[in-house]
């Protein structure tokens, strides 16, 4: 079967079960790297048939991964993707063998996830400028991140008929009046913190004056986070279009960085926002539910954290 065949066939398939945008195109990318490989190895001129493929291919793949410098995980995730392709061909008869199921993979390597104190983090975002949808929005979008630890898939994609808030004057004890609803492949309720539920009230009053409205319900279907060009928010027609996956990851590292927490990513915010979790005495059970985890294999992670944070308490 040829390549570009089977790429396409596979990334639909990765599209129709749900996965984000920049899954697909990290799965691509690795598969990328591996069909680059054996272009050189065969001749630029000859078409990639992975029927071809050998075991042998496989394991000359991961030598040329290493002696190009990759490292132990990401040679690893590599591997793992060619894997789940061949399997995929072979499940769906494209491939009579599924030569790359037996094959090992380089023990992947564990490492302490970083985090930030977002208390800190949280004071710093209240000092940025509320004058314009874009600030407001930038403030709130970061603060939804280190409050829930959601995906930049599901920050892009929220709207605001997903976001319940309370009014101004509950601010103060806004426990179970200010949250918002994750859908997708993992569904789920978060609660969000009084200053991001601030956050939160003033860009949806700045949403719905430029959409000049006063009711709620004629921006519920619009993206609570839209995106912006030169040119001010980016729309087609009459809909607001929200800022991408990349960039919610550009804009916090930047933000984060002008605040003086430098090489914080999306990441950082989530690993964060578990720790301060476990600290405040919730359940794993629970972190799990709010991350949309569907086992508590993840947390494997996040172990070595656990273990000293309770060995502290313990005295």
């Amino acid at each position: 079967m040829a390549y570009a065949a089977a790429l396409k066939s596979f990334t639909g398939h990765l599209e129709g079960s749900g996965k984000s945008g920049h899954t697909v195109a990290s799965y691509a990318y690795d598969l990328q790297s591996f069909a680059e490989f054996m272009q050189k190895s065969r001749g630029s001129k000859q078409v990639l048939d992975l029927k071809s493929v050998s075991r042998k291919d496989l394991e000359r793949f991961h030598d040329w991964l290493k002696t190009n410098g990759q490292k132990t995980n990401t040679r690893r995730r590599k591997l793992m993707t060619v894997r789940k392709l061949m399997n995929y061909l072979t499940v769906r008869k494209k491939l009579d063998l599924d030569i790359a199921k037996r094959m090992p993979a380089p023990e992947k390597i564990e490492r302490v996830p970083e985090t930030i104190a977002l208390d800190a983090y949280r004071e710093k975002l209240a000092t940025l400028p509320q004058e314009s949808l874009l600030a407001l929005r930038n403030q709130s979008l970061l603060a939804l991140l280190s409050d829930t630890g959601c995906s930049v898939s599901e920050a892009s994609k929220l709207r605001w008929s997903a976001v319940s808030l309370p009014h101004a004057v509950q601010l103060r004890d806004p426990v179970g009046l200010a949250k918002v609803a994750f859908s997708g492949k993992s569904e789920r309720e978060c609660g969000l913190t009084p200053k991001t539920a601030s956050a939160f009230l003033k860009l949806r009053a700045e949403a719905l004056r430029l959409a000049g409205t006063t009711s709620e319900k004629d921006i519920a279907d619009e993206v609570c986070f839209v995106g912006f060009n030169r040119h001010g928010p980016i729309r087609i027609g009459k809909k607001s279009l929200g800022i991408t996956s990349r960039g919610i990851e550009m804009l916090v590292k930047s933000v984060s960085e002008a605040l003086g927490f430098k090489g914080v990513t999306p990441r950082t915010l989530r690993h964060s926002a578990v720790v301060e979790w476990f600290r405040g005495g919730v359940r794993e059970n629970e972190i799990q539910r709010r991350l949309g985890l569907k086992t508590a294999y993840a947390f494997r992670i996040y172990q070595p954290i656990f273990n000293a944070i309770t060995a502290v308490a313990k005295g």
